[in-house]
């Protein structure tokens, strides 16, 4: 089992990237399988098509992050991230309108 955290509810009405925090960590109680780098996918039409972004690694005084630059014509932001176990699993969690973009958010 695991847990992920990738921003939902954080609404976002700025021009430029926005900085997205990725957190993924062994769910309470879980067996001991290491966990790999987040891939993480950002979709801005619902899920139709996904685009792979970069996970920056924690370093320092920062978390680990993604930075988004949404496209004029979005309303909102669909992100799936996805890990590899060292027991072999791969689990994926889609997180649908996670946020909000644009000049209405």
């Amino acid at each position: 089992m695991w847990d992920s955290s990738i921003a939902a509810g954080r609404d976002c009405s700025c021009d430029g990237p926005a900085g997205v925090p990725v957190a993924v960590q062994r769910a309470p109680g879980a067996a001991g399988a290491t966990i790999g780098a987040p891939r993480l996918e950002v979709s801005w039409d619902d899920g139709a098509t996904w685009r792979p972004v970069t996970v920056h690694p924690a370093g320092g005084r920062s978390a680990a992050h993604a930075d988004l630059t949404a496209p004029r014509d979005a309303s909102s932001a669909t992100l799936r991230v996805q890990v590899a176990a060292g027991d072999g699993s791969s689990p994926t969690q889609t997180v649908t309108r996670a946020f909000g973009v644009g000049a209405g958010s």
